[in-house]
């Protein structure tokens, strides 16, 4: 135990626990390390407990090394100021290792600036206010390849990068798991990938990322094959914005499939060449995604792609947005294939589109497939001669239950263009639909506000008309607008399915 000040300046003047140590090791508060030729702390190749309490100044190098240990424990509680190459924590099969203290790093290094990677064994804990600033292509937090065992948890972290990756977290593989913890965790990138998360199973206190912001790099978040605990962007803000800017993405904005949870709130996507949000579930577990509170301003592709062929139980809801500007569907809905349940929620939004769908969904595929869909209180407009506002197609072994209702409101505002809402069922396709309270305007004369086809398959609806139901309650009573209703759709009393 060192109780007065160490003060190592210059030279290989670091401290190393090397070789087989087992002892313990403490170093009081006032106890400094500055500017060595090699590692500041280095503990390898131990078992020792090591308490640093001083400070790391340091230049050139790593200023932390932690690798190789089998087991004891590594606290750094005092302050790390590195403008070399940061912080590495490797190849450990067990031991505890902690920083609580202030951590600052400024690099320009080749490896990432806070690389944790090739762990078997052992928990890494970054609690204290960590900044992390790199240049050029050099990646900020790594977190690779950590398996068999062991939590690496970070909080407070506050990450800036040139064209390099904020977050790489690869490999995190079960019973290891990787969380982000707090409500401060942003993340800002030039023209590089803000958060890229692959094959990773994310902790009980799930990561969790106050901001994202990126600016004109090729995608802003890609997450693939994340199981466990969800990773939530955007805190808890119902303001747009807040959660981070997106801007002049040349590729989709967010990426995301096979994710076992996500939340996006409170952000801002604007000119993005690709999709503003792509997310895929081709998987066999469950996954549940929610958009919330969120602006999507001119994207070349959609706004929200949903993509649904797996078998898990899914669940997508979609709330509180503003959606213009974009070429493709504002909203578009595809479940297909080897889809299982799919549970729908699309709330409050306030979608405007030139030519394309406000809202569509597709469910087809030759494989049987529920889909639960609630669609309340939106504001959907297209101006397309040839686009519906609300176009929901159902087909092949799909079914859908449908329950639109709550003060929605369809526009097609062409005066040429077609309806404003449809239904229409395909191939072994069925369609049980409760709509009630909404209006629809089609501004082309010509044309009725509602069209609900029984093409092919099934298309039944609750209050329907009358004598089925009595007058006063039946679907274009407690609807505003005209209807066009095919000769096959029929009345079902059944009480219909909500997500």
């Amino acid at each position: 135990n060192f109780v007065d000040g160490v003060e190592l300046n210059g030279g290989d003047a670091g401290i190393d626990v090397i070789g087989g140590s087992s002892g313990t090791f403490s170093f009081a508060s006032d106890s400094s390390i500055t500017n060595p030729t090699g590692v500041g702390l280095n503990v390898q190749n131990s078992n020792a407990v090591v308490a640093y309490s001083g400070d790391i100044a340091n230049t050139s190098g790593r200023s932390v090394v932690i690798s190789g240990n089998t087991g004891g424990s590594v606290v750094v509680s005092g302050d790390v100021t590195d403008t070399g190459d940061g912080i590495l924590v490797e190849n450990n099969s067990g031991g505890t290792y902690t920083f609580t203290g202030t951590t600052d790093i400024n690099s320009n290094g080749t490896d990432a600036a806070l690389l944790v990677r090739n762990n078997t064994g052992g928990n890494l804990t970054v609690s204290g206010s960590t900044t992390i600033q790199t240049a050029g292509a050099q990646t900020a937090v790594e977190i690779n390849n950590n398996t068999v065992a062991g939590t690496t948890r970070l909080s407070n972290l506050d990450v800036t990068t040139d064209s390099g990756t904020g977050l790489l977290a690869t490999g995190v593989v079960s019973p290891a798991t990787l969380e982000l913890t707090g409500l401060n965790n942003t993340f800002t990138t030039a023209t590089g990938v803000a958060v890229d998360m692959n094959n990773v199973r994310v902790g009980a206190q799930n990561v969790n990322i106050a901001s994202v912001t990126a600016n004109g790099g090729v995608n802003a978040v890609v997450l693939q094959n994340i199981t466990g605990g969800s990773v939530n962007i955007g805190g808890s803000s119902t303001t747009a914005g807040d959660g981070g800017v997106i801007q002049a993405m040349t590729g989709d904005a967010i990426v995301a499939t096979n994710v076992a949870g996500l939340t996006l709130n409170g952000l801002e996507i604007t000119n993005t060449t690709g999709n503003a949000l792509n997310l895929n579930h081709t998987g066999t577990a469950a996954s549940t995604i929610a958009f919330t509170n969120s602006r999507i301003t001119t994207a070349t592709g959609s706004g929200v792609l949903f993509s649904n062929t797996g078998s898990g139980l899914t669940r997508l809801t979609v709330t509180d947005n503003q959606i213009s500007g974009t070429t493709g569907a504002g909203i578009d809905l595809d479940v297909n294939d080897t889809a299982g349940t799919t549970n729908l929620v699309i709330q409050d939004n306030n979608v405007n589109v030139t030519n394309a769908e406000a809202l569509l969904l597709n469910a087809a595929g030759a494989n049987a497939k529920t889909i639960n869909l609630l669609a309340e209180g939106n504001m959907l407009t297209t101006v397309g001669a040839a686009s519906v506002a609300a176009d929901i197609i159902v087909d092949g072994s799909a079914s859908l239950n449908a329950t639109i209702q709550g003060n929605n409101e369809f526009r097609n505002t062409n005066p040429g263009g077609v309806t404003a809402f449809e239904v229409e069922t395909l191939g072994s396709g069925k369609v049980h639909l409760n709509l009630n309270g909404n209006t629809a305007i089609a501004s082309n004369g010509a044309v009725d506000d509602y069209f609900l086809t029984e093409t092919a398959g099934e298309l039944t609806v609750f209050q329907l008309l009358p004598p089925v139901v009595a007058p006063d309650e039946s679907i274009e009573d407690v609807n505003n607008g005209t209807f066009n209703i095919s000769a096959g759709v029929t009345h079902d009393a059944t009480p219909v399915p909500t997500p």
